[in-house]
């Protein structure tokens, strides 16, 4: 029997992993990859979202962290991470995202002066016992979070709602996508003080395995469309990567590309040092109005041999 998490938690970010869209809880209406509110409250609004990736080619290990501004919150929401191996979760200093800020973005010049631990046997494990296992439950960076393998997309989202994570029936379609893969779903909720306007999610690194980098980018089919979002991701890998979302060129800009000579001391404490190899290429990309889809986004390395210089000229939220 699954231990139910406490009701007022707090729950963090991730992805379509996590790609943050907003859901009502239950029956109400919802927004994707898994934002989950209140009946009778406003849909929280992602204001920003921003991502660092760090990819482990020869262990084929992620480390992922995201963080996204919501405004309009009111009361207890949350949303879900996919991830194709089963994560390990730690707080993140999501002051790695100003430190990367000052890497990739333009400077104008002054004027001129006068002259997969292979999650294989574990989800067979899954398979031959419960529909949904509960894998870990925990509180990480002050949200509440449970990890969860399944082999039932109905199940899950039926567990999802008996535990006040994002849930709505439309939402089974889009979990099958991931419980017919294999992938582990990250819940984690958020609680918006009483009377709050705007949240910012806690940064929270997931560490998993995949054969190629992944951002769950894919949203419900039935999820409101949200103009004028605003998207950047860094991705560190051993050199400059592209992104596909499935098979398509990713229509984001990249704003910078490169190995900067402080990349690892901007890195410290938020990934584990073995992770960054050796010369590690920082790319960030930049999509000042994302339009998700039904397709994942994936990273593969780049034909280019070329740096891009820093270009990107507007900051995100803090």
């Amino acid at each position: 029997m699954h231990r139910r998490l406490a009701p007022a938690a707090a729950l963090l970010l991730a992805a379509s992993l996590l790609t943050a869209a907003a859901l009502r809880v239950g029956p109400n209406r919802a927004r994707a990859c898994a934002t989950a509110y209140p009946a009778g409250a406003p849909a929280p609004r992602i204001a920003g979202e921003e991502a660092l990736i760090v990819w482990e080619p020869a262990a084929q290990r992620e480390h992922f962290i995201r963080r996204a501004n919501f405004e309009g919150a009111s009361g207890d929401f949350g949303f879900l991470v996919p991830t194709p191996g089963r994560p390990t979760l730690a707080e993140a200093d999501d002051g790695v995202f100003a430190k990367l800020a000052e890497i990739y973005t333009y400077v104008p010049p002054p004027p001129p002066q006068s002259p997969s631990r292979s999650a294989r046997g574990l989800l067979a494990a899954v398979a031959a016992s419960a529909p949904v296992q509960v894998l870990e439950e925990r509180r990480v960076a002050g949200l509440d979070a449970a990890v969860l393998a399944a082999t039932d997309a109905a199940a899950l989202n039926q567990w999802l709602a008996a535990h006040r994570y994002p849930s709505r029936p439309g939402l089974t379609q889009w979990l099958a996508r991931y419980v017919s893969q294999g992938y582990f779903v990250t819940a984690f909720r958020y609680a918006a003080a009483p009377g709050a306007r705007a949240v910012k999610s806690s940064a929270v690194r997931l560490t998993f395995t995949t054969q190629r980098p992944f951002y769950p980018y894919a949203e419900p089919a039935d999820a409101p469309r949200q103009a004028g979002r605003a998207f950047r991701l860094s991705i560190v890998a051993p050199a400059r990567m592209d992104g596909l979302v499935g098979t398509r060129a990713w229509s984001a800009r990249t704003g910078y590309s490169g190995r900067p000579a402080n990349l690892r001391e901007v890195l410290r404490g938020v990934v584990p040092e073995a992770s960054l190899g050796a010369g590690p290429w920082l790319t960030t990309f930049d999509e000042p109005a994302s339009a998700r889809g039904g397709e994942d986004l994936f990273f593969v390395r780049t034909r280019a041999t070329r740096g891009v210089p820093p270009s990107i000229r507007t900051a995100m939220a803090p």
